[in-house]
């Protein structure tokens, strides 16, 4: 081991002349000891495929962001500027939005055009549904599918009653009631009843329940027309 004199570790600067302070210096271009980084960002930025990425790392506050930012620049430099890509929905698969290549600095004037379309179309949809025509247009729609929803009851409370039945029909659903002498059947009174007759009332709620449903579903499909018509 031998003793190290300064003039081994000299360090010898090439400092710019006629400087009076630091604000006369430039940024430093080139980035000292990102030898390695330099390789491997060139490497990355190569690789003209699908599915490759580059990952920069390093502790908080080492220029990373700056360094790359400044060799993309420089990379760019004299290159065609690249299209713009936007995300739209997609009806038949909202999980996977469509994507739209378009002229490069047309992204931003797309979403504008767009947002301003949307608010042009609320209000004028907004002043659709408010207009008196429309208004009647409801109303009339409304009226005659209650006097059909009023029909269709009537007619199953009477079919129900054929079979000795009563129907009601509340927030909660629809209830089937047995009907003895014209009045509801009481679980007194069917338990004195035979066999025979109990059979039979069991029976035809059976077949007033089956009524019921055919009633829900016409009342399923009525609503969904009244929709369409509102709608057109």
């Amino acid at each position: 081991m031998r003793k190290v004199s300064w003039k081994d570790i000299d360090l010898k600067i090439a400092l710019p002349r006629n400087v009076k302070s630091t604000e006369c210096i430039g940024e430093l271009e080139e980035f000292i000891g990102q030898e390695r980084a330099i390789k491997a960002l060139e490497t990355g930025l190569h690789i003209n495929a699908k599915g490759y990425n580059v990952f920069v790392s390093g502790t908080t506050n080492t220029g990373r962001r700056t360094f790359v930012s400044r060799y993309l620049k420089k990379k760019v430099e004299g290159t065609k500027t690249p299209g713009d890509w936007i995300y739209v929905y997609n009806f038949d698969d909202p999980r996977s939005p469509n994507s739209i290549s378009l002229e490069a600095g047309t992204g931003k004037i797309f979403q504008k055009e767009m947002n301003e379309f949307v608010e042009i179309a609320i209000n004028t949809i907004g002043e659709s549904f408010q207009s008196e025509d429309f208004q009647q247009k409801v109303t009339s729609i409304q009226n005659e599918q209650s006097e059909k929803r009023s029909n269709m009851l009537k007619e199953l409370v009477e079919k129900a009653k054929e079979k000795d039945y009563t129907v009601q029909i509340n927030q909660t659903g629809v209830a089937t009631i047995p009907l003895w002498n014209g009045k509801p059947l009481t679980q007194e009174v069917y338990e004195a009843l035979p066999e025979d007759y109990q059979k039979q009332i069991t029976k035809k709620g059976e077949e007033v329940r089956e009524l019921v449903n055919s009633y829900l579903l016409k009342l399923s499909k009525m609503e969904k027309t009244t929709v369409k018509s509102i709608r057109n």
